[in-house]
């Protein structure tokens, strides 16, 4: 009976659903691309377990010690390049929001023809999971979806 009540509480307050929002806005004056990572906390507390090891309070661990284990998951998770160059990362931060966790980054770019994001959060820990990238570009925004079958996206500058 108790491994049946357990069961249930474990089913209800896990979500079924996967999904990431990573909102990509360039720059233009700046010639970078910022971005703003949306996550489950309790997903991303189970990545970081499962990547590395690394047990993860996100509520209520040394914020410093965080931002470097947030930092460099991310770096190893989303990718930004175009013709054939891979852009360097520049962390911002993060902030808590009830049960989600948004990440910073800026990546300077300059004005490629087009730009390509591989967005891998998740896709070897969660089934079905997607990772819906919003770039917007001059006032118009486009939507493209990563998942496990389909792990990076192109965008064109125009």
């Amino acid at each position: 009976m108790i491994g049946l009540l357990t069961s249930m509480v474990l089913a209800f307050s896990m979500h079924a659903h996967h999904t990431s929002v990573c909102d990509i806005t360039y720059n233009e004056q700046n010639e970078t691309i910022e971005i703003v990572q949306r996550v489950f906390v309790e997903d991303l507390e189970h990545a970081l377990i499962e990547s590395s090891d690394v047990q993860v309070n996100l509520y209520s661990d040394d914020n410093t010690a965080v931002s470097v284990h947030l930092e460099r998951y991310i770096g190893e998770q989303l990718s930004i390049s175009s013709d054939d160059t891979d852009y360097p990362q520049t962390w911002i931060g993060y902030k808590i929001e009830g049960a989600f966790l948004k990440m910073f980054i800026e990546v300077p770019v300059g004005r490629p023809n087009e730009i390509k994001i591989g967005n891998r959060l998740f896709l070897r820990t969660h089934h079905g999971q997607e990772n819906v990238i919003h770039f917007t570009m001059n006032d118009v925004t486009l939507t493209q979806v990563c998942t496990k079958q389909q792990m990076e996206v192109v965008f064109k500058m125009e």
